[in-house]
């Protein structure tokens, strides 16, 4: 008969990790989880050129397909404002709204030069024509707050 030889614990280590502060400049939205599937993306290899002609445009389960011309010669306010009428509000809504004011833009590069531009970037105003040109998809996000 053979004895159980009694479980020997292990030691454990805790390690405090401090919390990231978030910029001062920087609207206290978070981006959306990057375990999402919404959010791995792979480059099709099926791509013949870029870039191609349409960005992916999403609000939680809707996706669309906008035009990437039309997308870079709005700026980044008027495009905002498009998404969110034609996802969430109508005109009248809008305006004034919680949504209108809280609402933010993530973008997704196809080219990028290091981890700080892969996965959901928050999108700024500078340079918006210039930034569309790389970006894959786009995410409406918004939190109430």
């Amino acid at each position: 008969m053979s004895q159980e030889q009694p479980a020997t614990e292990r030691p454990v280590t805790v390690v405090a990790l401090p919390q990231d502060l978030p910029s001062p400049v920087t609207p206290a939205v978070a981006p959306p989880a990057m375990d999402s599937p919404r959010v791995r993306l792979r480059r099709p290899d099926s791509v013949g050129h870029w870039p191609v002609p349409h960005v992916m445009v999403y609000y939680r389960e809707i996706k669309i397909a906008w035009g990437r011309d039309a997308i870079a010669q709005m700026t980044k306010q008027a495009s905002r404002t498009k998404i969110c009428l034609r996802v969430a509000f109508d005109n009248s809504h809008y305006e004034g709204s919680s949504f209108a004011r809280n609402a933010v833009l993530f973008g997704t590069f196809y080219h990028t030069t290091g981890k700080d531009d892969w996965g959901p970037v928050m999108l700024g105003s500078l340079g918006w024509s210039e930034m569309i040109q790389n970006v894959v998809r786009i995410e409406l996000v918004y939190h109430e707050g």
